[in-house]
């Protein structure tokens, strides 16, 4: 299920509105379209049988709630890693920064699959571009100029920049680098990737290595070299989140029950550790409300 709440900032406190099935299952991901007029959801979904669609569309309506789902796809095929790819798994999906084309991160299939979101909210495939046998893409985050698509690949441990092509939908791949040490690959997942404000910065969650990735963004071509690897503050950081101003990067560490709050140095793009945190059970996303 997917379900809608109302937030009420002064208070801060979240009143149920209603939930829609989201015909498929082990939903991991959402978004609201640029416009606000859409919530699209990935389902990761396991097993065969039901509807088992991989990216469904819904409506928000005036009060926030959601409508019925108005349409969605579902994707096929496998991977190599038998064990986590014997069908599509998409993981997540990211509007475009100009609007209108989704990206969905297929993991089971090594995949980034785009979509152009027409009016009536039905999805037509634009493209589907490969990144390596086994790779495992996860989450993605976009240049805020638009031109670079930046994505954490989980089974393999490496960040990928590609080059986005906006009227096709392809995605072109322009360098990888390993999110990790070598000696550190095997017993290390990637999940989360950010990027800074100003575009010079991408940082990426290590689960295992327990890290943040650090790298600077070359503006011109894309290219990523490695700052650092700082220690996330806690035990398997699934999801990140930078401040609007940038000067802070909170990570979630889903098995030390902590959101650790990490100082940011915009000119270098280094993490600190500020000691200051937040105790809450199993944290798997934080968001940031403006």
């Amino acid at each position: 299920m997917v379900s809608a709440y109302h937030f009420d900032r002064q208070t801060g406190t979240l009143s149920y509105i209603n939930k829609q099935p989201t015909l498929g299952s082990i939903t991991a991901h959402n978004t609201i379209t640029r416009d606000g007029t859409k919530l699209l959801v990935a389902n990761y979904g396991m097993g065969e049988g039901g509807p088992d669609r991989s990216v469904v569309v819904y409506g928000l309506r005036d009060d926030g709630g959601l409508t019925a789902p108005l349409s969605g796809v579902a994707h096929s095929g496998t991977g190599p890693d038998a064990a986590r790819q014997e069908r599509p798994h998409s993981h997540s999906v990211t509007e475009t920064i100009a609007g209108g084309v989704a990206m969905v991160a297929d993991l089971g299939i090594d995949r980034l699959v785009s979509y152009r979101i027409g009016p009536d909210a039905g999805l037509t495939r634009l493209a589907e571009s490969a990144l390596a046998p086994g790779a495992g893409p996860r989450h993605v985050a976009l240049h805020p100029g638009g031109r670079f698509v930046f994505v954490m690949n989980e089974l393999d441990s490496t960040v990928v920049s590609l080059a986005l092509d906006e009227a096709s939908g392809r995605l072109t791949e322009i360098d990888t680098k390993p999110a990790v040490p070598a000696a550190a690959r095997d017993g290390n997942h990637c999940a989360d990737v950010q990027i800074s404000p100003d575009g010079r910065f991408l940082y990426g969650s290590n689960r295992g290595h327990d890290s943040v990735a650090v790298f600077s963004v070359d503006q011109q071509t894309g290219t990523l070299a490695l700052v650092d690897h700082a220690p996330s503050g806690g035990a398997t950081p699934r999801n990140l989140a930078l401040t609007p101003s940038g000067r802070h990067l909170f990570s979630a560490n889903q098995n030390a029950d902590r959101i650790s709050i990490l100082a940011r140095d915009a000119a270098t793009g280094r993490l600190t550790d500020t000691g200051r945190f937040i105790d809450i059970g199993t944290p798997m996303c934080v968001k940031i409300v403006r």
